[in-house]
């Protein structure tokens, strides 16, 4: 991912010593070509299997690198966020993420395969970690194999709340209600 002068490349396979799959993320300066290495950078997962940069999403002023296992080794996943100004994690949010992005002061994650892949839509304040909830927020699946939030992009989504006229947030249902190749598309603006 790339954004201004920053650009982030994650290996999510990346195997220090025996640790397989543990995941890595770097950052490089485009306007010079190098990598940066002081603060967290490059920053490692904390386990083998970590899967640690399996995505990544830039605004700025941060960077969010999700992994999908916890330094025990667990099936409990998290997000990183790191402040591109001090190159320090500002915060980690616990919550699966298949795909994320930032939309002014918050983050959108979605974990497609939740609840028997009825799937889910969380935005969460960068701050301070915890979930924003506005009105008919998170947003689900209507049923099991949705696979809601598996894919989602946004369009023009600069504010806050998710409703200024000038942003909507589209995100795709492999399939609509559990029915095979039914596929649905939901905007919120």
């Amino acid at each position: 991912r790339a954004h201004g002068d920053v650009a982030i490349i994650t290996n999510r396979a990346y195997n220090p010593s025996s640790a397989v799959n543990t995941g890595r993320a770097h950052r490089y300066s485009l306007a010079s070509g190098n990598e940066v290495t002081s603060g967290v950078w490059p920053i490692t997962g904390n386990a083998a299997n970590s899967l640690f940069g399996i995505s990544a999403a830039l605004n700025g002023t941060y960077a969010a690198i999700p992994q999908q296992r916890l330094s025990d080794g667990t099936s409990d996943p998290s997000c990183t966020i790191v402040d591109l100004s001090t190159n320090a994690i500002t915060n980690t949010i616990d919550a699966t993420c298949n795909q994320l992005a930032f939309a002014g002061s918050r983050i959108l994650l979605s974990d497609g395969f939740l609840n028997s892949q009825t799937g889910k839509v969380v935005a969460y304040d960068i701050a301070t970690g915890a979930a924003y909830n506005p009105t008919g927020w998170p947003l689900t699946g209507t049923a099991g194999a949705d696979y809601f939030g598996y894919k989602f992009t946004l369009a023009n989504c600069s504010g806050d709340n998710f409703s200024q006229a000038d942003g909507v947030v589209l995100i795709g249902s492999e399939r609509y209600s559990g029915g095979a190749s039914s596929g649905r598309m939901l905007i919120v603006k």
